[in-house]
């Protein structure tokens, strides 16, 4: 499967991809966090992408416009990729999303699921 989704505790969203990342299935990611987000005030998200391919432009913009409506509402994101474009994106959403957001490459997975997990 391409996108898998997991609970880390209560207020955690994960999901993890194996192929690039595109509307349809940000259309499925921020459907899984509106849920979330309808049970807490405040939610953390892990994102893993192990498709080595970064997200497509398009889907990247309507992604950020997403969270921008709800900017307030995330304490942490964990973006866990070797894309550099990924990287790049971490940094766009520091700037405009008021929560803790951090980048980690895959081999530090661990790192990322125990930070995001606190």
């Amino acid at each position: 499967m391409a996108l898998r989704f997991f609970e880390l505790g209560n207020h955690v969203l994960g999901f993890m991809t194996t192929s690039r990342l595109d509307e349809k299935h940000l259309d499925e990611i921020e459907c899984e966090i509106t849920k979330l987000l309808e049970k807490y005030e405040v939610i953390s998200i892990y994102c893993e992408n192990a498709s080595n391919e970064g997200m497509t432009g398009k889907a990247a913009i309507a992604h950020l416009l997403f969270k921008l409506k709800f900017k307030d509402r995330f304490d942490k994101i964990a973006i866990v990729s070797d894309v550099f474009k990924d990287k790049l994106w971490s940094k766009v959403e520091k700037t405009f999303i008021n929560s803790d957001c951090h980048y980690y490459k895959c081999a530090e997975r661990q790192e990322a699921l125990q930070w995001i997990a606190c």
